[in-house]
């Protein structure tokens, strides 16, 4: 939608619904790490929306205010993470490193969130389905590829991350692990789409089977724990009518499949289902060798507590030579204390934002709720998470929930004697 007559700009209303295309658009391929400028971070993705943040700026439509009243705290979040490496790196001759983290770590969680806050709520809905089926095509690309043609078949085709060689699924997402990630946040904001009646049944019901068997093919013990933990999540604080309509039917179906002999990948049998029938993580892929690093930082954590070793300096003093699956204790040791109360800010100021839009709307405070546990669950076993696949889909679900508290506090003139301008949302574009 365009501005409205009440709206101030410089730059002419004819662009503004340019703005929502191109954020849809890289919305669409967001997941996709695949598509990216050869040897860099830069993704299709990350290149149209900073396209959309400078044009944005340039036309004085950029909104900061990007969490309401948490705001501030958001962004005291972020420039303590970021500044807590920065002293470190300086510390221990980082600097160059970090330039290129600390500005990710920006981009991510400042300027993206901006550029969201910034748009229409009818773009953000659009937005949101568009990554929706940016992951389903991901999916359904890799577990079509994985059926005729091998690991290396593959590789010299998309590279050694698209299909690892012990048969794990990364898809265009390029890694297992954010593949599954990508795969619950998909799901939580499709079934969210579902239940607000912007998606059929049926498209849902196959765009999510599409999702499911990509997740099931990356064989990550943790994004099948997040997927089912935000997606109750999102059900509980609902309705438990709608979670008996979607849970009862879906787990019915899932027996179903596997009663009648349904093929599902090995992979997943011997790194997922093992562990969870047994109730023993070891069997869980690599769950030995990260609670060895997570013990290892733990114990470096005492010399590092104040100023931390910099950016990416973990893995040169680990005796495995990694960094630790676990961004607490990551940014505690390479940023120090600063950093790691920086993060714990951020998760902080998700949770209580999430409860805050609970109390206006209940389906986009669950799927908000829902969004941030996904998220704060892979914060305990991910390193770096500078990547924008995991600060987009948050950012993109906590905009939707803040877009109708925005549109009424721009609308609004005075007190109730008042009317407000008509027009709607007046500061959001496209």
């Amino acid at each position: 939608m365009a501005e409205n007559r009440h709206a101030t700009s410089i730059a002419p209303i004819t662009v503004a619904p340019l703005f929502g295309q191109i954020t849809i658009i890289a919305c669409f391929f967001l997941s996709w790490n695949l598509l990216r400028v050869p040897s860099t971070n830069i993704t299709f993705s990350a290149a149209a929306i900073f396209l959309v943040a400078f044009l944005l700026l340039f036309s004085t439509r950029l909104r900061m205010a990007v969490f309401g009243r948490f705001t501030a705290f958001w962004l005291l979040g972020v420039a303590m993470l970021i500044g807590g490496l920065l002293i470190g790196s300086v510390l221990n001759g980082a600097t160059t490193r970090w330039l290129i983290v600390g500005g990710q770590y920006f981009f991510a969680l400042a300027m993206l969130a901006a550029v969201f806050a910034s748009l229409s709520e009818w773009t953000l809905h659009r937005a949101a389905l568009a990554f929706v089926f940016g992951v389903a095509l991901s999916q359904l690309i890799g577990v079509i590829a994985i059926q005729f043609y091998t690991y290396e078949d593959l590789t010299p085709i998309v590279g050694r991350t698209f299909l690892m060689g012990n048969g794990r699924l990364g898809a265009m997402t390029g890694e297992p692990n954010s593949n599954g990630a990508q795969c619950a946040f998909a799901l939580v904001l499709l079934v969210h789409a579902a239940l607000g009646h912007r998606i059929s049944g049926w498209l849902a019901f196959l765009t999510g089977g599409v999702i499911v068997a990509g997740m099931v093919a990356s064989a990550s013990v943790t994004s099948f724990i997040a997927c089912v933990l935000g997606l109750g999540i999102l059900l509980v604080f609902t309705s438990f009518g709608v979670m008996a309509k979607i849970i009862v039917p879906t787990a019915l179906l899932a027996i179903a499949y596997v009663g009648m002999g349904g093929p599902v990948p090995e992979i997943f049998l011997s790194r997922v289902a093992e562990a969870l029938v047994s109730f023993d993580p070891t069997q869980a892929g690599t769950f030995t060798g990260r609670v060895a690093l997570m013990d290892e930082a733990w114990r470096m954590a005492d010399d590092n507590i104040f100023f931390g070793l910099g950016v990416d300096r973990f893995r040169e003093v680990s005796v495995f030579g990694a960094p630790v699956h676990n961004l607490y204790l990551l940014l505690l040791n390479e940023g120090g204390i600063l950093s790691l109360l920086g993060l714990i800010t951020l998760i902080i100021c998700l949770f209580a934002a999430a409860f805050d839009i609970q109390r206006r709307n209940r389906l986009n405070g669950a799927m908000c709720l829902a969004m941030a546990s996904i998220f704060f669950t892979y914060a305990a076993s991910m390193p770096h998470m500078y990547d924008r696949i995991w600060a987009g889909p948050v950012l993109l679900a906590f905009a939707i929930g803040m877009a109708p508290v925005a549109s009424w506090l721009q609308t609004y003139a005075g007190p109730p004697s008042y009317a407000p301008p008509r027009g709607g949302n007046a500061g959001a574009v496209a």
